[in-house]
């Protein structure tokens, strides 16, 4: 609910008193504002214009922005056009609440809302580069931008407001999602390096999701509070009313559902990621106001932002397998997770406290509580690093060993500048640090050596997100198997068939790496499950649809093929083949 600021009540009496009319303000924003704002100022093209929305405190900052504009969105100017006191018309109107009636947001609404754009011509990225394409959410200029994964140089920008949670990619790599905290959800192609599409899902927004055969997108609003379901072209295809605001939102596409928490009720909500969207509801120990899935397991972690636990779930069985005591308010969304000598952990960072608390999926135990240099926010690692990569909101990344969590060390990429925000490219061969600053960079750094690569200029970077480990977090796991660090993989629980004989653990590296996000071992996910394949193929045949998907599709009997073709090497095919073969 939007309630009256103690700005926005200042603002009123002045109004009543005759600096302005309300007639005059409504009429000049219908004028002026409108096509960009919404008739009713919920936003449109541009953010709503409400108290509570507004980025920074109201006030005369507000008259200061409609006449100067702002630098780097498409915020135009009006000083020129508009007189004083027409100006400040605007900003009181603006700045009263809305009757609660303007405060909905329609099918109807998001179809007018909808802009298509065409997408020939410019720059086109093979295939074969997607895995490595890394996103930057740029907010100094309220854009993601595309860097190529090989030299590390700016491919493209697509402006898509401020995001919130980070973009998501669809399973086959070729499309990416954004959605804005004002709702506005933008479409790119990665092929083609364009928007195609941006609609306006909600009023406000939180969080958004890819179904795992990419044929549906969810989007979780808190204005008004529901759970908006659209086809991948971003047209409404169904809703779900929510009775508290969303809190985490994910697809798990093993499933083919979307897991969603709430942030004031101790539900989970299973929603089929199909039409008619049916919704299982589980029972949390706690509300899960943030969370994060464990990959390549049927887990969560849970907590409330104000809690004094984590939980350990298992959204499968409905059931709750360990706390662990944490304070200081877990950033669950940005954890890290890692194997050593096969045992799977989770690091965890905190946001009011400075330490790095490290859980042992496996023992269900506290493995490690390492003291930090500041309380931060995120924290990133990768298989072919020995370190967790942790913020510490200050100019300080903490290196912390994890094969000993006793030994840290400290990167400063540039001392008195604030560094956040890890990640890596899919491989793990180069770390990317951001310097949130107007004037500041994204510092990409050899994991092997910790030396400074290059630095990119940026203003004001944040998040950045890899297509591969942002879609496959497993992969992160067990990529590069030739590390020094990397420790023989563990198997899953209830995922790996009893009698495989994993010939060598490399078929279980392909699979990871290649075919998790599609195929499930025993279930049927977006693609067969490897236990029907291997009742229903022999080994010839799984080998010639790996080797040549398209060329086989048709002569195997399917009528539509999915099934992208994979650049392996002849021992990772004959070790991926006896993979799948074992689950018979």
């Amino acid at each position: 609910m939007v309630t009256r600021t103690a700005s926005a009540v200042a603002l009123a009496i002045l109004w009543a008193a005759g600096t302005a009319s309300a007639t005059e303000g409504e009429a000049l924003y219908l004028r002026h504002c409108a096509g960009c704002h919404h008739a009713k100022r919920v936003g449109l093209v541009a953010p709503p214009l409400l108290p509570g929305y507004f980025s920074r405190p109201a006030g005369t900052w507000i008259e200061g922005v409609i006449a100067n504009g702002l630098p780097a969105t498409q915020m135009p100017e009006f000083a020129t056009t508009l007189r004083a006191s027409e100006i400040t018309a605007i900003a009181a109107y603006i700045q009263a609440p809305a009757p609660q009636t303007d405060l909905t947001w329609t099918r109807e609404d998001i179809n007018e809302s909808r802009r298509d754009y065409r997408a020939d011509g410019g720059a086109k990225l093979p295939s074969s580069a997607l895995e490595e394409l890394t996103l930057v959410m740029e907010k100094g200029e309220r854009s993601l931008v595309a860097l190529d994964g090989g030299t590390l140089e700016k491919l493209a920008s697509f402006h898509v407001g401020e995001v919130h949670g980070g973009p998501k990619f669809s399973h086959s790599l070729d499309t990416v999602y954004a959605v804005a905290r004002d709702g506005l959800v933008t479409r790119i192609s990665t092929t083609r390096l364009a928007s195609l599409t941006q609609v306006k899902a909600g009023i406000s927004s939180r969080a958004l999701a890819v179904s795992g055969d990419d044929r549906h997108v969810a989007v979780a609003n808190l204005l008004p509070p529901g759970l908006m379901l659209f086809d991948s072209e971003l047209r409404p295809v169904g809703e779900l009313p929510l009775e508290a605001a969303a809190g985490g939102l994910y697809a798990l596409p093993e499933r083919r559902q979307f897991a969603l928490s709430l942030r004031g009720k101790a539900e989970l909500w299973l929603i089929d990621d199909h039409p008619p969207f049916n919704v299982t509801r589980r029972t949390l120990p706690a509300p899960f106001e943030d969370l994060s899935l464990v990959p390549g397991r049927p887990l969560m972690l849970g907590a409330a932002r104000e809690g004094t636990a984590i939980y350990l779930y298992d959204y499968e069985k409905g059931m709750t397998l360990a706390s662990f005591p944490a304070s200081g308010m877990p950033h669950l969304a940005s954890a890290a997770f890692w194997r050593r000598e096969g045992e799977l952990f989770a690091g965890i960072n905190h946001i009011k406290k400075p330490e790095l608390i490290v859980i042992s999926l496996d023992s269900l135990t506290m493995a490690a509580v390492v003291p930090l240099a500041g309380a931060g926010w995120f924290v990133r690692s990768h298989t072919a690093t020995p370190h967790s990569w942790t913020g510490t909101d200050s100019d300080k990344i903490a290196l912390i060993d994890k094969a000993d969590y006793s030994r840290i060390r400290y990167l400063i990429p540039q001392p008195g500048h604030k560094a956040m925000h890890i990640e890596f490219c899919a491989g793990g061969k180069y770390a990317l640090v951001s310097i949130p600053e107007k004037e500041g960079a994204v510092a990409v750094y050899d994991t092997a050596t910790l030396e400074l690569v290059k630095s990119i200029p940026f203003n004001h970077p944040a998040g950045k997100y890899n297509a591969s480990l942002k879609t496959f977090p497993a992969r992160g796991l067990s990529a590069n198997r030739s590390s020094a660090f990397a420790g023989p993989v563990a198997r899953e629980p209830d995922y790996v068939p009893s009698a495989s004989p994993m010939d060598g653990m490399a078929g279980r590296d392909v699979y990871e790496n290649y075919c998790m996000g599609c195929h499930n071992i025993m279930h049927e996910a977006f693609g067969p499950s490897f236990q029907s394949i291997a009742r229903t193929r022999d080994s010839g045949q799984v080998r010639a649809h790996v080797l040549a998907p398209r060329a086989s599709a048709r002569a195997l009997g399917y009528r539509l093929n999915s099934m992208p073709y994979i650049p392996l090497s002849n021992e990772q095919v004959t070790a991926v083949v006896n993979f799948v073969m074992s689950a018979k």
